[in-house]
């Protein structure tokens, strides 16, 4: 396979079919890459959004080289102003669940109403880093339920819908079905 039908490198694959990688997406340029790992026979060109793509600030060439079964990707790159380092990216649940945790903690809500929505995200976080996607996606699932429930009662409908639409984000990004 190729990524966006640029030249392209598998560097490690997890238990859930993860692959990272890296793919030369300019010329004296690259970027790390985590994809699903494609299924079936011969060549397909799999896609990935490059804002998606995993870039080190000031590197001109980062390479994924593996990934772990919570999802982190560890790996190298070449600073523009010479040397290289090591680097470990979190997954993008990971920070989602980061952002949206500080989201519903800006609500002002009831205690127990944000305890229980935090609730849920500590226990996506801590399923995410046991590598237990599925309980994850469970998790994830729970908090919709809950928004929705609360929706014009301890939520206002915007509020509810932000975190909806947050967690269905983190969920697709898991790639939970």
């Amino acid at each position: 396979y190729r990524v966006n039908g640029l030249p392209t490198r598998s560097r490690g694959i997890n238990d859930s079919g993860r692959v990272a990688g890296w793919l030369t997406d300019a010329p004296g340029s690259s970027k790390g890459f985590v994809i699903n790992a494609p299924s079936g026979g011969g060549y397909v060109n799999v896609a990935v959004a490059a804002a998606d793509y995993i870039g080190v600030a000031g590197a001109t060439f980062t390479f994924a080289e593996g990934i772990n079964n919570a999802g982190y990707v560890s790996g190298s790159a070449d600073m523009a102003v010479g040397g290289s380092v090591g680097y470990v990216a979190a997954p993008p649940a990971v920070a989602q669940i980061a952002d949206l945790s500080t989201q519903i903690g800006g609500f002002g809500l009831p205690f127990g109403t944000e305890n229980a929505l935090q609730a849920k995200l500590r226990a996506a976080q801590a399923a995410i880093a046991a590598g237990d996607i599925s309980g994850a996606c469970g998790s994830l699932q729970a908090l919709i339920n809950q928004a929705n429930a609360q929706a014009g009662k301890k939520l206002t409908r915007a509020q509810a819908d932000a975190i909806i639409a947050a967690a269905n984000a983190i969920r697709a990004s898991l790639s939970c079905v």
